[in-house]
């Protein structure tokens, strides 16, 4: 007989600052939750639980802030974020930028610019053949509605429908179960003619109705623009920028877990995950810019060379290097 055994299973959460770029993405540093025991032992008062993702965010913006100063910009932060104190230390206390998603229509800034965007036209209208898209674009400045933000915020909406319909995924048949689709076609036929309703021929070449036209797919974001950038940006460019905080899902996140097991813990002490997953951001970066910056690849590359193709070939190549590489002739001199 089978036996149950009860395994322990753990979990450790990082907040992970991700440049995105249009020439290359890269991280730029990485922050570890911490436990309750070491939210203690570092001299925290007063807690009872393990450290939120907010708090250990707060403590990566300080270190962005000393390690990079004036290189970046403006952040995009994801719906977590949208909230008055992080506001105030990204603008007031850091003198930074941001875009953060808004998604509850309950709480200030969106209650109120949701108001005024049910009673006018969009400002900004755009079709994108390329993507096949058709964008709405609200936006309204100087939103003073936070009780908890001493600022103005600006509020943009974007509708966006599709133009087109999305390809429905090929379904992969076994061969019985095409047999068994191909019989029961044949059984249905016969018994049409059989009663009577039309004879072989025309059973043999009647014709499906056309499928109705799927219901374009719309989908709707808001999102909050704070600091001096708010005043710079156009409606189309805050679009633009919002849509790259999806690079750190699909370039970041999704990369690490299926393709460099990230998903599996190492070691389990504080110090040991740090370094393994410092090693992992170094080992991304040189990736991202041998890739994008010494081999130039396109972001969108037109061939169907992968990622993973281009890691293999260099693999393979150097273990078939039957001599040490002569550093000093690829770097030259000191």
């Amino acid at each position: 007989g089978s036996e149950m055994c009860i395994r322990d299973r753990y979990y450790h959460r990082y907040v992970v600052a991700f440049l995105v770029g249009p020439r290359t993405e890269v991280v730029l540093g990485v922050e570890r939750l911490r436990t309750l025991d070491e939210r203690k032992k570092a001299g925290e008062t007063g807690v009872d639980t393990a450290e939120g993702e907010e708090t250990a965010a707060k403590r990566l913006l300080d270190k962005l802030k000393v390690q990079y100063g004036t290189i970046i910009d403006a952040f995009l932060l994801d719906g977590l974020y949208a909230d008055g104190p992080l506001f105030t230390k990204v603008v007031k206390e850091l003198n930074y930028s941001a875009f953060v998603v808004l998604k509850n229509a309950n709480q200030q800034p969106l209650k109120y610019a949701e108001e005024i965007f049910a009673k006018s036209e969009p400002d900004v209208v755009i079709d994108e053949p390329g993507q096949h898209e058709h964008v709405e674009l609200w936006d309204i400045d100087n939103v003073t509605t936070m009780a908890n933000y001493d600022g103005p915020v600006r509020v943009v909406k974007a509708v966006v429908t599709k133009t087109k319909p999305r390809p429905k995924p090929r379904l992969v048949k076994s061969r019985q179960q095409r047999r068994l689709e191909k019989r029961q076609a044949v059984l249905e036929q016969r018994q049409r003619v059989a009663n009577g309703r039309t004879s072989q021929k025309e059973a043999d070449t009647v014709e499906k109705p056309a499928p109705a036209e799927p219901p374009r797919e719309s989908t709707t974001w808001c999102v909050a623009v704070i600091g001096k950038v708010s005043k710079k940006v156009t409606t189309r460019m805050v679009h633009r920028f919002i849509r790259g905080r999806w690079h750190i899902e699909n370039t970041l996140f999704h990369q690490w877990v299926t393709q460099w097991n990230m998903d599996h813990v190492y070691r389990h002490t504080p110090n040991a995950l740090m370094a393994v997953i410092l090693i992992w951001a170094m080992a991304f970066n040189l990736m991202q810019y041998f890739l994008f910056c010494r081999l130039k690849r396109p972001r969108k590359s037109k061939d169907k060379t992968t990622i993973r193709h281009i890691v293999d070939v260099m693999r393979r190549e150097v273990g078939a290097l039957t001599a040490p590489i002569p550093w000093e002739l690829v770097t030259g001199p000191d």
